[in-house]
């Protein structure tokens, strides 16, 4: 009967396309990106949603301090399987701060992924707005005049700039956030469009170029 010759065609085409499924779904690229406020208000875990793009799976991590060592070893001792690749990216309110340990940091966690057979990937801090809230003005000047301690937007492009020192150094991928959420190479402070308000979170149009150029990076990530 011609209509049981086109069942059996129907139910092989079906069959080949839930296994092409599951070969995409097994070859998508890992990815645990280790941050903190940009994440959450990023919402990475819905990032393939967003991007219609299944050849990419993203976990995020939280970590409110500048040391992501215990989280990073969560990541590759706990988890069922070693990610694909590992990003690391700090947050603005962590300067000014001590360069000479956030340096120290950093090396050690691109050995501790490179020993794992997993990519490190670097990526940039986004810088803070010009204009930012009162409170974070009395903020800074609490940490200029009354502590002594250095500008924070000074010691993030200087952080800055060193980490795409060492992702030339140590032949690792890095994604440059700062770059993507900048006013320019000569005026590094975030993008007044991109600023949520209080001077240092990005917004969701910030997100949204966010979105669109982290998928650029990755496509490169897995050529």
């Amino acid at each position: 009967m011609p209509w049981c010759r086109i069942a059996r065609e129907f139910l092989y085409a079906s069959c080949m396309v839930a296994m092409t499924a599951g070969t995409v779904a097994a070859s998508a690229m890992d990815i645990v990106y280790i941050e903190a406020s940009t994440l959450r208000r990023w919402n990475l875990d819905e990032f393939t949603q967003r991007a219609g793009n299944a050849a990419f799976g993203i976990e995020s991590r939280y970590v409110y301090d500048f040391d992501k060592s215990t989280e990073l070893d969560r990541v590759l001792g706990s988890r069922e399987s070693i990610p694909d690749a590992v990003v690391i990216q700090e947050c603005s309110a962590y300067f000014p701060g001590d360069l000479v340990a956030f340096k120290d940091l950093y090396r050690g966690w691109i050995r501790r992924v490179k020993d794992a057979n997993a990519i490190p990937v670097i990526a940039t801090t986004v810088p803070p707005a010009a204009s930012r809230t009162p409170f974070e003005h009395v903020k800074e000047f609490v940490k200029l005049k009354l502590l002594g301690r250095p500008d924070g937007y000074e010691q993030i492009v200087q952080f800055n700039q060193w980490l795409r020192e060492l992702s030339e150094s140590e032949g690792v991928p890095l994604f440059d956030v700062e770059k993507v959420t900048r006013n320019s190479e000569s005026d590094r402070h975030m993008r007044a469009e991109f600023d949520s308000g209080d001077g240092t979170h990005l917004n969701t149009v910030a997100y949204a170029v966010l979105d669109r150029e982290f998928l650029r990076f990755l496509e490169t990530l897995k050529q």
